[in-house]
């Protein structure tokens, strides 16, 4: 195959006149093995040919203008020290196409249990539905990204992209699901480590919005102004420190209205562990009106056999009314931590009360001092109590 020895740059590979079919091949000046091909469509594609164990081999190393005349110098200098080292890099690039895109391995890898060779439970359906979001908005264009072309820069790329379109939370909540999917390659020996593994999240402040004695009362009186269901929900997320997932779900099987007790089960809690959550008299109250009306096995039940789904307008307009700015429904989880810590409940019974397994996880929601939940659930009752409202 006769080829012409030539100095090899953008300008000069450019002007140079497309064949009238097929290509016509060019050898570079600067870099032994470094080969260009002419397309007869005008493309210019960058080749490493050598000749391997007495056969010629052409490695394809990328297209004029994706990669510049240097960045393709660098990787045949790279491929040929790789080739001498005894790496059969053909191989290892017949194999890469083999690899599945990140879009069928990410769905494979949401049809696996929560944690692989632990605990081999189903994934919560609001994760599992978080985790969908984050695959079919920020991360729809890596849907068809090879498995292979997936390197730290890439991740890296991706993350910034995302903090500056889509704001920092959802970039770090896309990097822990690209983490997740590149590890369970690690686990089936399709990548040699996790490219994402190194790859640093943005610093978040942690929120430390909780409600003042006079914000509680303002935002009760509100929720009770809006009715049913956002007054019974506001209370018994607060007065039991509990997730909103949790309290929109709240079954009836689930509740001992004699003995005061909320009880989760493993697949209804975070943490995947079993639950045990002490109710205070006032939330019992509550409990206990809604079940003279009871009309389903869920205590806020929604069309048909289902939960409800939670009421954002009627808890944004009972915000507004209250006059709250920058305040979220978890922050009251946040507010019954910080009401309970300062009024000298052990920190560890908080924590428990939270369900954390962490107690530097329950120092984010309460920022003071260390009996038992019920001694904690008995403070935030008090301090509702003291907001002037009556449930």
């Amino acid at each position: 195959m006769p080829t012409e020895r030539i100095q090899f740059s953008k300008r000069v590979l450019e002007r140079i006149e497309p064949p009238a079919k097929n290509r016509v091949w060019y050898r570079d000046a600067g870099c032994p093995g470094l080969w260009a091909a002419k397309f007869y469509t005008g493309v210019v594609v960058f080749f490493r040919y050598a000749k391997i164990r007495g056969r010629p081999e052409r490695l394809r190393i990328g297209r004029l203008g994706e990669i510049s005349v240097e960045e393709a110098r660098r990787e045949c200098i790279r491929l040929a020290g790789a080739v001498a080292a005894g790496v059969d890099v053909a191989a290892e690039r017949r194999a890469a196409r083999r690899l599945p895109l990140f879009g069928e391995l990410a769905d494979r890898y949401l049809e696996q249990p929560n944690r692989l060779g632990r605990d081999r439970q189903a994934r919560r359906p609001a994760t599992l539905a978080k985790y969908k979001t984050f695959l079919g908005n920020g991360l729809a264009d890596w849907r068809l990204k090879p498995l292979a072309s997936i390197n730290r820069q890439a991740v890296e790329e991706l993350v910034t992209r995302l903090g500056s379109e889509r704001g920092r939370t959802t970039a770090n909540g896309s990097l822990k699901f690209v983490r997740a999917v590149l590890e369970y390659a690690v686990e089936l020996e399709m990548l040699p480590a996790n490219p994402a593994s190194r790859v640093k999240p943005f610093a978040m402040q942690s929120r430390g919005r909780h409600l003042s004695l006079d914000e509680l009362g303002r935002l009760l009186t509100a929720a009770d102004n809006a009715g049913d269901p956002i007054a019974a929900l506001t209370r018994l997320a607060i007065l039991p420190a509990a997730r909103r997932s949790n309290v929109v779900q709240m079954r009836w099987c689930d509740i001992n209205l004699d003995e005061s007790r909320w009880r989760l089960s493993a697949e209804q809690m975070k943490a995947g562990k079993p639950h045990d959550i002490p109710l205070a008299d006032s939330a019992v109250e509550i409990l206990r009106r809604r079940l003279a009306t009871r009309a389903s096995d869920y205590v806020f039940p929604g069309r048909g056999s289902r939960p409800i789904a939670f009421p954002y307008r009627q808890w944004e307009s009972a915000l507004e009314a209250a006059g709250l700015d920058d305040f979220r429904f978890h922050d009251l989880r946040r507010t019954a931590a910080t009401i309970a810590s300062g009024a000298g409940t052990p920190i560890t019974a908080v924590s428990r009360l939270l369900a954390h397994s962490q107690l530097t996880t329950t120092s984010v929601y309460a920022r003071a001092a260390d009996e038992s939940t019920r001694q904690a659930v008995e403070a935030v009752a008090a301090y509702v109590a003291a907001a002037k409202v009556q449930p």
